[in-house]
């Protein structure tokens, strides 16, 4: 469906409550609409309004992770990365009363800890389902970090060492 829409001249960067199509097709895990929307131009940059910012915060927020297993969530964000999502660029967070601002790594944060259960429990007393979610948040924290990283040195390289 998504695939002829788009035939059809169907704007893949369509802001609907919110969302984008390619940040929808990410909160459903259907990751064959997210290559082909990004093959059609959807924007991976494009700005959401609402508590999820940003196609590359969709990826990495908790309310998301039954859709995919670890290999397929990190291939995800790569995927997205590849497409030119930016990770450093800078994503509001808010809390209450309390706000700042972040990137999409803060984002991945910031959902993990919210949810106190798994973030604040020791690990011997999780339950079964719960040492099955820890590992996975994990390993895209430590993946996204990893990326982060990069691409900050990336970015320093950039930078014209004689104006510093």
């Amino acid at each position: 469906v998504i695939r002829l829409l788009l035939m059809h001249q169907a704007n893949p960067n369509t802001l609907w409550s919110g969302h984008s199509p390619l940040s929808l097709v990410i909160a459903s895990g259907n990751d064959l609409a997210v290559v082909e929307l990004l093959k059609h131009g959807a924007d991976p940059n494009l700005p959401l309004s609402g508590a999820v910012r940003s196609a590359l915060c969709a990826a990495v927020s908790t309310a998301y992770e039954q859709q995919r297993m670890t290999t397929q969530w990190i291939a995800l964000v790569d995927k997205l990365l590849e497409a030119g999502a930016d990770i450093l660029a800078p994503v509001p967070l808010r809390e209450g009363q309390r706000k700042a601002v972040g990137t999409a790594v803060d984002y991945a944060y910031y959902k993990y800890y919210q949810d106190r259960r798994i973030a604040h429990t020791p690990y011997h007393i999780l339950s079964a389902s719960e040492w099955k979610v820890f590992p996975t948040r994990r390993s895209l924290l430590e993946h996204v970090t990893m990326k982060l990283r990069e691409h900050v040195i990336l970015k320093e390289k950039e930078w014209d060492q004689g104006k510093l």
